[in-house]
């Protein structure tokens, strides 16, 4: 559809305004545009949001929807506070729960740090989520009781969409270590 510039106006409407805001503007020398504003929540934000484009005449009743947009929100991959330096796991402490916030799909993968222990599959894992519609996951990893030396691994979470990388360190010791690491209440923090 072409549009003529003179008495249009274009209004864009946000589904998600307080976290998307959205506005038409009509410019005489390059067209039209929807100016889209991310507003940064303390909530967590939605996946999408959809923006609806209308035109109307400057005096007019008459409005008539355009197009609309789908617009994706990404996200960095945030993991809790207690382990964003790495997991320290022991002979008689083999697993942990580590929470993870996104809001974009990512797979999850093992790499082992030493040559020697390339091949094997030294941690073991388990992703969940904690809500169907949430955005908070739990990686349960864990080290096999066959495990009878240290290692050091890497759990590489990467982002779907993007292919960005967060990666969290584990390093298994056989020494006793339950005593050594007790996790604090307060340690969650997004």
């Amino acid at each position: 559809m072409t549009l003529i510039r003179q008495n249009v106006h274009l209004q864009c409407e946000s589904d998600s305004p307080a976290v998307l805001s959205a506005r038409g503007l009509v410019d005489e020398v390059e067209g039209f545009f929807c100016v889209l504003s991310y507003h940064r929540s303390q909530r967590a934000a939605p996946r999408s949001a959809q923006v609806a484009v209308w035109v109307s005449g400057e005096n007019s009743v008459y409005r008539e929807r355009m197009l609309s947009l789908d617009v994706t929100f990404l996200s960095k991959i945030k993991v809790e506070s207690y382990y964003r330096n790495g997991v320290r796991l022991f002979s008689d402490d083999r697993s942990a729960t580590v929470q993870v916030f996104s809001n974009t799909p990512f797979t999850v993968r093992v790499d082992n740090v030493g040559p020697e222990d390339q091949g094997f599959e030294l941690v073991k894992y388990r992703l969940s989520k904690t809500k169907e519609e949430g955005l908070e996951y739990l990686i349960t990893l864990a080290v096999p009781q066959e495990v009878t030396h240290n290692f050091e691994s890497r759990v590489v979470l990467e982002q779907s969409a993007t292919g960005a990388q967060t990666v969290i360190p584990v390093a298994f010791e056989t020494r006793a270590g339950r005593n050594i690491l007790s996790r604090p209440a307060h340690a969650i923090t997004r």
